[in-house]
This record gives structure tokens, C-alpha cells and sequence, in this order.
């Protein structure tokens, strides 16, 4: 198909052929990919096959963690500096009474509304993403 269309276009130089082409050209390339991940998701089951159709992102530069003054370069070192930290209180007991002294915040009360004020107001929001950390959206 594409083959037939580049010579048609060669043969007329016609910008309706070119166009023609380079349509059979994304077509061909949509079902080659396409097939290629189908048969990557269903035959091999290993989806990093499709990581050489990507450029390669160099990684960014990192420090090494640092423990006690001390780098951690192997991953058992990493993974005791980790658990040490992570897990120290692990097993201790704590004093949770210092819960009962916090204030109650005051119960809000929230004005009745009806489900027409809803969908007008949740159908102005984005539904194809979410807000950020300031929760403005």
C-alpha cells in the first residue's frame, strides 16, 4: 500500500498523492506498533521489549546516601541504614494519652444543595487530571 502510493506520487508529483502516502505510511506504522505490542503483551509477557522504541533518558546525577558521616555504596549497606532508620521505633511501647488532651474541632455544617448545583459545578472540573499539591485546581 505504501509502496503503490510513493510511486504514484513519483510518477505525478501530485501533493494529493503525497499526502496520500504519508496517510498509508501512519497507517502502517499505527498497525506494526500495534501488532508488535499485542504480541509483546500476549505472547512474551515482557513489556521492557518496548523500551529500545524510546530514547534513552540518561538517569540524574545523584549523591550517595550518607549514614553516620559514612556513604552507603552497596545495597546492604543501604538497606541497614534503611531498616535502621525506618523500623527503629518498631517494637516500643508508646503513650498515646496525649491524644485525649487535643481539642475536638467544631462539627461543620454544610448547606444543603441540590444535584443540579452539583453536576454544574463537578462539570466544570478537568477530568483528565488532578490538582496539584496546593489543591487549586
Amino acid at each position: 500500500m505504501c509502496t503503490e502510493s510513493l510511486n504514484r506520487y513519483r510518477n505525478t508529483g501530485d501533493i494529493e498523492h503525497w499526502q496520500e502516502f504519508k496517510s498509508n505510511t501512519r497507517v502502517a506504522k499505527r498497525e506494526f506498533f500495534d501488532n508488535k505490542i499485542h504480541e509483546i503483551a500476549s505472547s512474551n509477557k515482557r513489556p521492557w521489549d518496548l523500551m529500545n522504541w524510546v530514547k534513552k533518558k540518561n538517569l540524574p546525577t545523584i549523591e550517595s546516601i550518607l549514614h553516620e558521616g559514612q556513604s552507603c555504596n552497596t545495597l546492604p549497606e543501604l538497606w541497614h541504614v534503611l531498616h535502621s532508620s525506618y523500623n527503629s521505633a518498631e517494637n516500643r511501647p508508646i503513650n498515646a494519652s496525649f491524644l485525649n488532651e487535643t481539642p475536638q474541632a467544631d462539627q461543620i455544617l454544610w448547606p444543603p444543595f441540590l444535584k443540579q448545583e452539583f453536576k454544574d459545578a463537578i462539570a466544570k472540573c478537568s477530568s483528565s487530571s488532578t490538582p496539584g499539591p496546593d489543591h487549586i485546581s
